[in-house]
């Protein structure tokens, strides 16, 4: 089995806008951070079986972040924004950075967890994004998305989270599921 923790430690190396975030995020969080979504799970897929990437994934980052600043500060180019659920987004040109302090998380809340990573890994909507990456320790954390990048199948990792992205797209869960297993080269399945 390949080891996803060094792939993509090699890949964050070379990666110019991840060089660039990180300089954002050490001015906002002084603890620990995540990197999650996309930038982690599309990449991670790329670079094992040379998937074509939507061009714009390699620029379009999230970071979960233990600190909450009561001012967020940003570098020179980069403007603050606001993203859906009102944590900051960082926007340059076509590249942006999500801020996302861990205990912001909307799905905390609603489903009374406390705010931890493995809670996190519990509350994402598809399996496939069960998936973290561990920046201090340099290490692919999640169980359940790493198995889905590595059998290449998507399913329902939290209901009630897939619930929720389906009301505010206004699209049924199956379609959703459906759209992003086509987006990956994956197969959809009941369970991973």
């Amino acid at each position: 089995m390949k080891n996803l923790s060094k792939i993509y430690t090699e890949f964050l190396k070379t990666s110019k806008v991840y060089k660039e975030v990180l300089r954002i995020v050490k001015l906002n969080n002084k603890n620990r951070h995540w990197l999650i979504g996309g930038f982690v799970y599309r990449n991670l897929i790329n670079l094992l079986y040379g998937t074509t990437l939507k061009k714009d994934m390699d620029i379009d980052i999230d970071i979960l972040i233990e600190d909450w600043p009561k001012k967020y500060k940003t570098i020179e180019g980069w403007k603050i924004q606001s993203n859906f659920y009102g944590n900051p987004k960082f926007v340059k040109s076509k590249q942006c950075l999500d801020l996302i302090p861990l205990k912001s998380l909307y799905h905390f809340k609603a489903q009374n967890l406390k705010p931890t990573v493995k809670n996190y890994l519990g509350c994402t909507r598809y399996s496939v994004e069960s998936i973290v990456f561990d920046t201090k320790n340099k290490k692919i954390i999640g169980p359940i998305g790493i198995k889905s990048i590595f059998e290449r199948k998507i399913a329902i990792n939290n209901l009630s989270s897939a619930k929720l992205s389906s009301n505010n797209r206004k699209t049924p869960i199956k379609k959703l599921l459906s759209e992003k297993a086509k987006s990956l080269d994956f197969k959809v399945v009941k369970k991973i």
